[in-house]
């Protein structure tokens, strides 16, 4: 799979959530070691996505590459490094789910029967006769995994009712 992930850019902030109280609570760098690139690996192996068992690589990843960032200062001691690793680690696990991409397995299945509820409602309201759309702005009141299948299966426009 081709990935239209961004190259890296060090003048972006990767850590956090990107937006939001959160992101001042997660910091890039620690104690002057820069922790950016790890946490930009971790970005781009979560939009990549694929199973439960790949984002659990993916969050380990990110321990190991900060423990590493952290240890190659040689003045922090390997259980602090360790420490902080596993923070970010939990912090991912906890908070993550939502931003990675599922591509196939139980959770992308779930995925899909939610849905397939959110296009069952979309219908329900959104039926202004034989042809049936939803508009761009209540297409992005769902969140991002929800609206990315809504928009495989809806027209992103009126349907022509002259055809």
């Amino acid at each position: 799979m081709t990935s239209t992930f961004p190259p890296y850019d060090p003048k972006k902030k990767y850590c956090g959530p990107g937006r939001g109280f959160i992101t001042w609570l997660v910091p890039d760098k620690l104690l002057g070691i820069g922790l950016n690139y790890c946490c930009y690996k971790h970005d781009k192996a979560y939009q990549e996505g694929g199973t439960e068992q790949d984002r659990m690589k993916a969050d380990r990843n990110l321990q190991e590459c900060i423990r590493r960032k952290l240890l190659e200062s040689k003045w922090m001691p390997n259980a602090i490094a360790c420490w902080v690793a596993h923070r970010y680690f939990r912090a991912v696990r906890l908070l993550g789910s939502s931003c990675f991409t599922y591509r196939e397995g139980p959770y992308q299945e779930a995925l899909e029967r939610l849905a397939g509820k959110a296009l069952r409602a979309a219908r329900a309201e959104f039926t202004p006769g034989p042809g049936w759309f939803i508009p761009e702005h209540k297409l992005a009141e769902f969140p991002k995994q929800e609206r990315t299948l809504l928009e495989k299966l809806l027209p992103k426009e009126k349907p022509d009712d002259t055809a």
